[in-house]
C-alpha cells in the first residue's frame, strides 16, 4: 500500500483550486461520467459551477434510462480527464 503523504503533493486542497478546476471542465466541455453503486453511469456535461450554494449542474439527457437510479441513490460519482489526469 502506498502512504497517503507521498500523495499530498497531488490533492486540492483549497477550494478555490477545486473550483478552477470545475471551471476548466466547464469551459472545455470535458465529459463527466456520473455514476452511483449499481448501477451503470451516464455521461454529460458540467453546465455549471454554483460556488455561493455548492452545487454542480450537468448537462444531463432527462430520458437517460440510467439517469434516474443515479439520482435516487444515496451516493454518487463524478469523474472527468483534464489534460490526461483523473479529476
Amino acid at each position: 500500500m502506498i502512504p497517503t503523504d507521498c500523495l499530498a503533493e497531488f490533492r486540492v486542497g483549497h477550494p478555490r483550486e477545486a473550483v478552477a478546476l470545475l471551471n476548466q471542465l466547464r469551459e472545455r466541455n470535458v465529459p463527466v461520467h456520473l455514476s452511483a453503486p449499481d448501477s451503470e453511469s451516464v455521461t454529460t456535461l458540467l453546465a455549471g459551477v454554483d460556488e455561493d450554494h455548492k452545487r454542480l449542474h450537468f448537462s444531463a439527457d432527462p430520458s437517460h434510462p440510467q439517469l434516474q437510479r443515479i439520482l435516487d441513490a444515496d451516493a454518487g460519482t463524478a469523474v472527468a480527464y483534464l489534460d490526461a489526469v483523473k479529476v
